[in-house]
């Protein structure tokens, strides 16, 4: 890699092209499956803890200090979008080009995108309906931090954050309530459905969570022995 900082995220729409982000605003992109990275100017210094496109060219990076960052050339410019507050952002989805969530601290959620956060251990949701001119905090119920989240469609979608929580929404994130998934106390780090039933959670001590009935139950796949390790992320390209 073109540089030494640490990555967060990476994110890739198709077998070539992706994106990673990381601590002093770092922003790479690949264009030919990971075997060279181009460093891009991002505008800020702070954190990015995450990534996310729609297709080649437009796409967001959140972070630290509420950091919403926006392209719409693939990366090449990004523009600064304002969440209006300074909580830390660690996961952004959007389902098209107006509607998404950003999650982290703060213990709201906001709609144009889902964005989710932290901020003195409180759960925030962001969500915008406009690409993210204007962000609208949505309660969460938790004092928790949030750390990730994936929408399945319109209305239905996860996030998952420390202390074992897990929050569920069947009408695009007005409200949101809690399932069940652990019950030690786990920090639970991504995220992924492949359909409205079939899901996967991961997070420290190696968990790896599954549930086939929309996330009312849960059931540890697979714990990595003896070791402190933390899955980061989860990704399934199908039902198998």
């Amino acid at each position: 890699l073109p540089q030494g900082n640490d990555l967060y995220d990476v994110f890739f729409i198709d077998s070539q092209t992706g994106w990673a982000v990381g601590i002093f605003g770092t922003i790479l992109k690949t264009n030919n499956g990971g075997l060279n990275w181009e460093v891009k100017n991002s505008g800020t210094t702070n954190t990015l803890q995450a990534v996310f496109f729609l297709d080649g060219q437009m796409g967001w990076a959140v972070g630290n200090e509420g950091t919403i960052l926006k392209t719409m050339n693939g990366g090449q410019y990004w523009d600064k979008q304002i969440s209006g507050i300074t909580n830390t952002f660690n996961a952004v989805h959007f389902l098209d080009s107006q509607t998404g969530w950003v999650v982290g601290d703060g213990g709201k959620a906001s709609k144009t995108t889902f964005a989710v956060g932290s901020n003195g251990y409180n759960g925030r949701i962001l969500k915008t309906t406009d690409a993210g001119q204007t962000w609208n905090t949505q309660p969460s119920g938790t004092s928790n931090w949030l750390n990730a989240l994936h929408f399945i469609d319109n209305l239905t979608g996860w996030i998952v954050g420390d202390f074992d929580v897990v929050l569920k929404t069947i009408n695009g994130g007005q409200t949101w309530y809690p399932q069940t998934a652990t019950s030690n106390a786990s920090f639970l780090l991504s995220v992924h459905f492949v359909d409205s039933q079939k899901g996967w959670v991961v997070g420290d001590g190696g968990k790896i969570l599954k549930t086939t009935d929309g996330g009312q139950t849960w059931n540890q796949q697979f714990t990595v022995p003896f070791l402190p390790s933390e899955f980061y992320s989860v990704h399934f390209t199908s039902t198998d």
